[in-house]
């Protein structure tokens, strides 16, 4: 389950702003870190350095994670790790396997919407919805860039127009996906960036 957005406003040096100015790097790398190439070490020593992240929170879990390639559940482990301010909310977490990131989800402690980021680093390739049932149901609206390797996430009540996404709405999430990963092809159920009303 995603965190909450945080109900304050966060000051300015608690916020990761690297997806707005580029420093230190645009996606597909986050502060050096890239998916399918860091390993666990490296990523530990990254948010140790970084100001906005609460470093003593990091933490780790033995986990069984699906590979799309082997068809088949591999040992694997969840780090996750809190921001400085708010209080435990929760900053990033990692997705790691043989010792590297496959993916790791960047949560927002601040407003970014989807109007926004495609400023900052261009058109995505894919629009992404559904209508999410079960234990937690809602309608998950997605736009996707496949070289930069990342998927822009909100996720609200579950909606008769999924499809109807507003630009303007504040993102809950980005994920940080290994570009050469089979589950992150298209589905059939995709939109051309180029073909969807949003890009007119």
């Amino acid at each position: 389950m995603n965190p909450e957005a945080p109900s304050t406003e966060v000051p300015p040096q608690f916020i990761d702003q690297s997806l707005e100015s580029g420093i230190p790097c645009y996606p597909p790398c986050w502060y050096g870190i890239e998916a399918g190439e860091s390993d666990i070490e490296e990523i530990k020593e990254t948010l140790k350095s970084l100001t906005f992240i609460n470093s003593d929170s990091i933490r780790e879990r033995e986990s069984q994670v699906w590979d799309p390639v082997l068809g088949d559940h591999v040992n694997g482990k969840l780090l996750a790790v809190d921001y400085d301010k708010p209080e435990n909310h929760q900053a990033l977490g990692f997705l790691i396997v043989d010792d590297r990131v496959w993916d790791f989800t960047l949560y927002l402690n601040y407003s970014l919407s989807f109007k926004d980021l495609i400023y900052n680093i261009g058109s995505p390739d894919y629009v992404r919805f559904f209508n999410q049932r079960g234990l937690f149901p809602g309608c998950n609206q997605q736009l996707i860039w496949l070289e930069k390797g990342i998927k822009a996430n909100r996720k609200s009540a579950v909606n008769e127009k999924c499809d109807d996404i507003n630009l303007n709405t504040n993102l809950d999430s980005i994920d940080y996906f290994y570009n050469g990963w089979q589950q992150v092809w298209p589905l059939e159920s995709d939109v051309m960036w180029e073909e969807s009303i949003l890009s007119k």
